[in-house]
């Protein structure tokens, strides 16, 4: 039993999927260390939510010859410790008759189970709408990384950087004392000025600036120029990096400290704290200005209420779709000790609705952007959109 990241091909390939009832969704939070009372805390968790799917397949009289067949797939998660070992924070099951198939989410979520005629994917759409690559560069002058990021988490790149900087610079460091004093904070910090010494630069400070150049120049051959940049390192020499810098997409918000040896689950949720911080929630604010103002001068291009949304999205009129999917809380299961994202669904009696519509709106080609609960630009709507014409 395979688990697979979201794309945006599976993402199509289960909208096709379609054509045999009963189709159970399942959305199941899960560590991501793999100590034992971690997986047998997510394995509790995932029996408890298979009983709940089998539980609703007693009501409906299309999912009564399911039951075995979604038991006896379900089972191997269950029976494997291992399958709770590294874990992303939160897992998917899609099954339906023929077809059983789990993947991971970048996201904590809520516990959840639908079975329905079609999947509850609308979370999805908008998580696939916000997922980036990126990559984090650990500067260091003895062996520095570059990373490559997406939500799911980091991954050494196999973009080769000088190994260090005595061996880029054929440089004999015998009887040369180190002047980078190594800081032990990583946490995030801000865009750095590079503030010159004045004079001329000493030789250690010329050398430097060559191995930066160097690191630069590796980066802008072999690198994607288009993907973000995170700088990872100790602040006096992100300030020398970036006043030699050429890569593009630097972002503004930096990951200060010493990264030599680092745990890349560490390192992925500081980065993440970047991605989300500089690109999402800018974005995710953009759209809910743009709602705002067409509200205000071209109300005909919004709408709030389930009736005007779904009409508009049947003809193809809705260009974004805003639903209230996300909260920001450190009670997840983890006990996080700052909010994180968490995955929320709407009540039952809605929930249905709001797929169906997310779902038409997907396939007209709409954006679908999970937004914070509260931020919604009207308050206590699950969703509201704005429209082409």
């Amino acid at each position: 039993m395979d688990m697979k990241n979201l794309s945006v091909g599976d993402v199509e390939e289960l909208l096709t999927d379609e054509t045999r009832a009963p189709a159970v969704t399942i959305y199941l939070p899960t560590h991501l260390d793999a100590s034992p009372p971690n997986q047998s805390e997510d394995e509790i968790r995932a029996k408890n939510l298979l009983n709940k799917a089998v539980s609703i397949m007693d009501t409906r009289d299309d999912s009564r010859n399911y039951k075995k067949e979604f038991t006896e797939s379900f089972e191997p998660l269950l029976a494997s410790p291992n399958k709770f070992e590294h874990q992303t924070a939160g897992l998917l099951v899609c099954s339906r008759p023929g077809r059983f198939a789990i993947y991971h989410l970048p996201l904590d979520s809520e516990e959840y189970v639908a079975v329905s005629d079609q999947y509850h994917l609308a979370p999805v759409f908008g998580i696939i709408n916000d997922l980036r690559e990126y990559y984090i560069l650990i500067l260091a002058q003895q062996y520095p990384i570059l990373y490559q990021g997406d939500f799911y988490g980091v991954y050494k790149s196999d973009i080769k950087l000088p190994s260090s900087l005595k061996v880029a610079l054929n440089i004999d460091e015998t009887g040369k004392e180190n002047e980078q004093q190594r800081s032990a904070y990583g946490g995030v910090r801000g865009t750095y000025g590079f503030n010159g010494r004045g004079g001329d630069k000493n030789p250690a400070e010329n050398e430097r600036m060559r191995f930066w150049r160097m690191i630069d120049q590796a980066l802008m051959k072999h690198g994607d120029r288009k993907r973000p940049l995170i700088i990872a390192g100790i602040a006096s020499e992100i300030s020398e990096y970036l006043a030699h810098s050429h890569y593009p997409q630097i972002l503004k918000h930096h990951i200060e400290g010493n990264f030599s040896g680092s745990n890349p689950i560490d390192l992925y949720r500081l980065a993440m704290n970047v991605i989300r911080h500089e690109l999402l929630n800018p974005y995710h604010d953009r759209v809910i200005e743009e709602y705002k103002g067409l509200n205000g001068q071209a109300p005909h291009l919004t709408a709030d209420n389930f009736a005007a949304i779904a009409d508009a999205a049947e003809k193809g009129r809705v260009d974004k779709l805003l639903v209230s999917s996300i909260r920001y809380t450190a009670d997840t299961v983890r006990d996080n000790y700052k909010p994180v994202p968490v995955i929320t669904f709407p009540p039952v009696e809605s929930s249905q609705a709001v797929n169906d519509i997310a779902r038409i709106v997907w396939n007209c080609g709409g954006s679908i952007i999970n937004i914070e609960s509260s931020h919604m630009p009207k308050k206590g709507a699950l969703m509201v959109a704005t429209m082409r014409y």
